[in-house]
């Protein structure tokens, strides 16, 4: 497949489904239909057309990522190539739509798992200190880093309110 253009690849923002022109909403709610190729640009979503307008797009080409059945996105690809999305390139280009969203919903998974494994290490962690002897500083500490941990935050601050002052310290 050769590319006459640089290739550009784009992440646009959240899209109502409401967002999406009538060709498009059936595809992608179509379990059997595995891609849209179109060639008009009233088909393409608003979003989308601003970023293609001014390359002067022909051919498009819109590709659902699915989670098992279950819609959870899509790929869009469009180029000003007339010819680009033939028969046989339109089927590789869904077999590799296929295995992205095998690879998307794959690290979704590990994701997932890797969180509950982290929360509940935490857990137990918490559940052996409130059971232990630590010293409330240690406790705090540790409640503090995994917080941090599972949050992904940089920094973490705990603040005691003085009831007498009506101030955090």
């Amino acid at each position: 497949l050769e590319v006459p253009e640089q290739p550009e690849c784009t992440w646009v923002d959240t899209f109502y489904f409401s967002e999406l022109t009538p060709l498009l909403q059936e595809a992608l709610c179509s379990k059997s239909q595995k891609s849209a190729p179109f060639t008009e640009t009233t088909h393409v979503p608003k979003k989308i057309f601003e970023r293609i307008a001014i390359r002067n797009h022909k051919t498009f080409l819109v590709l659902p990522v699915r989670k098992y059945e279950e819609l959870m996105g899509f790929i869009f690809l469009s180029t000003s190539d007339e010819a680009a999305f033939s028969k046989s390139r339109v089927r590789f280009f869904e077999r590799l739509g296929q295995a992205l969203s095998r690879v998307i919903v794959t690290n979704l998974l590990f994701a997932q798992l890797k969180s509950r494994d982290q929360h509940e290490w935490i857990e137990n962690s918490l559940s052996e200190l409130k059971n232990g002897s630590a010293p409330m500083e240690q406790r705090l500490d540790f409640c503090l880093a995994s917080l941090m941990k599972v949050l992904g935050a940089a920094r973490t601050s705990f603040l005691k309110y003085d009831n007498d002052r009506k101030e955090l310290k």
